[in-house]
């Protein structure tokens, strides 16, 4: 039966256990008044979900607001019912409800009234029934999107001080040198908009290649106090001109 856009209920399953329930008994009046009214009203559609508001509850029930919301308190603590929003309604007591099944446009009908409760009022109801806060505006998932400088700020803060200090004692050479390839790491990662799983080990990797090829050379006498300062290692440049030198004075001395 339909009144304007509203689709009434012709009937409605009511198991009799419910009458025999000891929390029914225990309810208040203002609750039970309540509860009759929504499991047998015209407003009921194939799903647990119902848009009543308030004002039309008072209306058919005769329960002042007061009332109304003290049967709501109580239908939510015993978990038969859900409420939000001031008209939105969802029934979770199996006695009073049994989800509709049977033929293809029964189902299709179905799904079509589910479709149209807004997903913020289901993103509600399902926060009740885990027991979980519901998001209520949750943020777009962006799959593969590099950030726009090519660093989030948690991971240039990886590449702190304490990181330098540490990777220098390690390494055995001056932090000033770690210090410079972070910050070449940085310069590299924001031009060309690479991004790596990890900074640090990038960084380490970046100083091993340059041990490796002898672009510095660590120290074994480099320590807390003097690994930031530039005497903690010998750069190749300066190990040659020393070399030439020597050789120099050799020759002006006819060794």
């Amino acid at each position: 039966m339909n009144i304007g856009a509203v689709t009434l209920m012709k009937t409605r399953i009511v198991y009799p256990q419910l009458w025999l329930d000891k929390n029914y008994k225990k309810c208040s009046l203002e609750t039970k008044v309540l509860f009759s009214f929504l499991i047998n009203n015209p407003f009921l559609g194939l799903s647990r979900y119902s848009r009543i508001d308030d004002e039309q509850i008072c209306f058919s029930t005769g329960l002042k607001e007061t009332q109304l919301e003290k049967a709501k308190s109580e239908l939510q603590a015993l978990k038969w019912c859900y409420f939000h929003g001031g008209e939105w309604i969802y029934h979770n007591h199996e006695c009073a409800y049994m989800d509709f099944d049977g033929r293809d446009r029964v189902i299709e009908a179905k799904n079509k009234e589910l479709a149209n409760v807004p997903q913020v009022i289901k993103d509600v109801i399902k926060g009740f029934l885990t027991g979980s806060e519901p998001v209520l505006n949750p943020k777009p998932i962006i799959i593969n999107q590099k950030p726009e400088t090519g660093e989030s700020v948690r991971e240039v803060d990886e590449l702190n001080d304490a990181f330098c200090q540490k990777t220098a004692l390690e390494m055995k050479i001056p932090a000033s040198w770690v210090k410079k390839t972070c910050q070449a790491y940085q310069d590299y990662v924001k031009s060309t908009g690479k991004h790596y799983k990890s900074k640090q080990a990038t960084v380490r990797n970046w100083l091993r290649r340059d041990i490796q090829s002898g672009k510095i050379i660590p120290n074994k006498a480099v320590s807390v106090a003097n690994s930031s300062q530039e005497p903690g290692f010998v750069p190749v440049a300066r190990e040659k001109a020393a070399t030439l030198i020597d050789e120099a004075r050799r020759k002006v001395r006819g060794i």
